[in-house]
């Protein structure tokens, strides 16, 4: 589940595993269990993000898409690209993919994936033709789905 911070460039942008009960620090923590106003996390059992990165800039809003799975479509995405994590950000308008470690579940790295929407993404989803749909937001006439297909070697 992605959750958005504040706006500040010091804030942070998260995506959590949720967990029954888990409480994930927000609003008093944030980042990797960063308090609110700097130093260690004021609430004892804050679990921590599974996934965080940092604004720099004012301004982020951390859209969380699928975990991606072949589906034998016709738009499948390679190897490396399969059973890790799609998420977007719709002020900056980008999609980013994050590597998943099978064993641990952890997050071993993020990296680009696309870029230059024209609306920001609110949603993304996964085909079943093995595609990626991003539902894109600019106002008025600009709204669109777009379809995201990988087009090289399988």
């Amino acid at each position: 589940e992605g959750e958005n911070g504040g706006d500040r460039p010091q804030d942070f942008e998260e995506i959590n595993l949720l967990q029954a009960g888990g409480n994930y620090g927000w609003p008093r923590a944030f980042g990797d269990n960063i308090g609110q106003f700097g130093g260690k996390n004021p609430l004892p059992g804050a679990l921590a993000p599974w996934l965080t990165y940092q604004h720099f800039t004012a301004g982020s809003s951390c859209t969380c898409g699928p975990l991606y799975h072949a589906t034998r479509g016709k738009y499948d995405f390679p190897a490396e690209y399969r059973d890790g994590l799609f998420y977007g950000d719709y002020v900056r308008r980008w999609v980013r993919f994050a590597q998943v470690n099978p064993q641990t579940g952890s997050v071993v790295k993020t990296e680009p994936f696309a870029t230059a929407f024209v609306g920001g993404p609110l949603a993304i989803e996964q085909g079943p033709d093995g595609a990626l749909y991003v539902a894109e937001y600019h106002g008025g006439t600009k709204d669109r789905i777009s379809r995201i297909v990988y087009r090289g070697e399988k």
